[in-house]
């Protein structure tokens, strides 16, 4: 009897334990931010190579070639400005931003737009936003 008694708590536990995993949870339930890529065509005398410039000048640090800072993070070379600006402040390696074995990055972003002459930005995994834009 005892035998039997274990084995349905055991069950009843199972199954409480399957319905909570697999209803949704609460932050299903929160709206995503609104992120989109894009080119901005009215910004349209930048140079790629003075963006390229400016990437490599940020103050990757490191053996694993991290970007920090406490706010958005800025780095320019003659005709562009790069930025990276992830949220509660930015910590982020090399490889995630340039990303090259995903869709986006500044690799994408350089194909994408700045190639044209354009400024433009992307967001990378981990929600940070990358961008290019004029000097003034």
């Amino acid at each position: 009897m005892a035998f039997f008694n274990l084995r349905s708590s055991t069950a009843l536990l199972a199954t409480v334990l399957l319905i909570m995993l697999s209803s949704p949870s609460q932050a299903a339930n929160i709206p995503l931010e609104r992120r989109q890529d894009q080119c901005n065509p009215t910004n349209n005398s930048l140079n790629a190579h003075d963006c390229a410039v400016a990437f490599y000048q940020l103050n990757f640090q490191g053996k694993n070639k991290v970007l920090r800072g406490p706010g958005a993070v800025v780095s320019a070379s003659g005709t562009c400005r790069v930025v990276v600006d992830c949220p509660g402040g930015v910590e982020v390696s090399a490889g995630r931003l340039l990303d090259k074995d995903g869709t986006n990055g500044f690799d994408q972003l350089q194909k994408l737009c700045t190639n044209q002459g354009q400024a433009g930005q992307l967001f990378v995994k981990g929600y940070c936003q990358i961008r290019t834009e004029k000097v003034q």
